[in-house]
C-alpha cells in the first residue's frame, strides 16, 4: 500500500463529501495487516469494487487536537466524532458516501463495550491476523505475516516441509 498524505479529520470528511471515485471509506486501526485484509475482502465484493472504496489508516488522520494516534481507541473516537457531526453517511451529486470503521474484536464479546452501529465492524476472530491464518492458505498467510512476496513464501514453506 502506498503511503497516503496525513489529513485532519475535517480535511478527510471534506474529501469524502466531494469524492466521485469511491463510495465507501474504511478506517482501520492496524497499519501492517489490516489494509491487506480489508482490501482482500473488498476486492471479493463486486458491489464494493464497482462503487469504489478507499482504506485509510487511523494513524494518518489527525485528531481534533492535531495529534496522530493509532489503535482501536483512536478508530472508535473518530467514529464518535463522525456520528456526532452527522458525517457517517454523506451525499453528493455522485450518490451516497459512507464511512466504515474496522476494529479488532479482541475480547470485547466477553468483556462488553462493543459499539452497536452498522458503521463499526468488528473482526469475527480476535484480530485480523487470526483471520489471515484461519482463512488463507499457508503461503498466503506466511507472506502476509512475514511481509514476504509470494515466491519467497512458497520457497520458505518448501524448505520447512511438513
Amino acid at each position: 500500500m502506498t503511503r497516503r498524505i496525513e489529513l485532519s479529520r475535517a480535511d478527510l470528511l471534506r474529501r469524502i463529501s466531494i469524492s466521485y471515485q469511491a463510495s465507501l471509506f474504511i478506517i482501520v486501526e492496524g497499519k501492517v495487516h489490516d489494509p491487506y485484509f480489508i482490501d482482500k475482502l473488498c476486492q471479493n465484493s463486486e458491489a464494493i469494487k464497482k462503487s469504489g472504496f478507499e482504506i485509510r489508516l487511523i494513524g494518518q488522520i489527525a485528531s481534533d487536537g492535531g495529534t496522530y494516534a493509532g489503535g482501536k481507541h483512536a478508530v472508535l473516537d473518530f467514529f464518535e466524532h463522525c456520528k456526532i457531526a452527522g458525517k457517517l453517511v454523506q451525499r453528493n451529486k455522485g450518490g451516497y458516501r459512507s464511512i466504515a470503521f474496522v476494529v479488532d474484536r479482541d475480547t470485547q464479546q466477553i468483556t462488553g463495550g462493543m459499539r452497536r452501529s452498522p458503521h463499526v465492524i468488528y473482526t469475527f476472530y480476535a484480530d485480523v491476523e487470526a483471520h489471515i491464518f484461519a482463512e488463507s492458505n499457508e503461503a498466503e498467510a506466511l507472506a502476509a505475516a512475514a511481509s514476504l512476496d509470494s515466491t519467497s513464501a512458497a520457497d520458505l514453506l518448501r524448505s520447512l516441509g511438513d
